[in-house]
């Protein structure tokens, strides 16, 4: 059976109108993101979108720890994509080991599996400092759980996890109901390329 690690912010966590609201209290009088924009700003990578705002890179990890406590008060708005519940639970069922790593909190992932009653599925949830740090934190994870990386899988919806888990060693799976959009990951070269979470179960299960 494979190991299947999970992102948290738009794989599993509908988050992106939480970060939004986030966005307008940290950094009042900017440019406004409208649904348009959304649309426009999820064929770039992070390096572009900030640029696209007017936020200078230098300033990302104090916006992140500022706008991971905000998110914490806000947790229980955030909602589950749909069919996310499902496939996790069938994934596990199967015999797979689940995780999740998260540019998040680990506070906050918790929080938010345990309240839709998913915690219990993942043999660890947590997430790790720093913007650029996943792939550090993936290696770390497979290292003191020996994973065999060709049966361990990284699950994600941005570019920078397709990037982070294959300097990690590990297999790439591209979800395009998150931020960034399918051209855009495609461009990634995936392993496996899914459109809707009961993909997941079809492809890993």
């Amino acid at each position: 059976m494979a190991v299947i690690i999970f992102d948290f912010d738009g794989t599993v966590a509908d988050s992106l109108p939480v970060v939004l609201d986030i966005y307008k209290e940290l950094l009042p009088g900017k440019k406004e993101i409208t649904h348009e924009e959304i649309h426009r700003l999820r064929r770039m990578p992070l390096q572009k979108i900030t640029a696209e705002l007017g936020v200078p890179m230098w300033k990302l990890p104090f916006l992140l720890r500022k706008g991971r406590r905000l998110m914490r008060v806000r947790i229980h708005t955030v909602e589950i994509f749909p069919g996310i519940a499902e496939a996790v639970q069938q994934l596990h069922a199967s015999g797979n080991t689940l995780y999740m790593i998260s540019s998040n909190s680990t506070e906050n992932v918790q929080m938010f599996l345990r309240e839709k009653q998913l915690l219990q599925y993942f043999m660890e949830a947590r997430g790790y400092p720093g913007i650029h740090k996943k792939a550090k934190a993936l290696k770390k994870l497979s290292k003191r759980h020996n994973f065999n990386l060709s049966e361990t899988y990284y699950v994600g919806d941005e570019v920078r996890d397709m990037t982070a888990a294959k300097q990690a060693g590990m297999r790439t799976v591209a979800v395009t109901w998150g931020f960034n959009d399918r051209q855009l990951l495609q461009g990634t070269e995936p392993d496996i390329l899914v459109e809707k979470p009961k993909d997941l179960i079809k492809k890993l299960a």
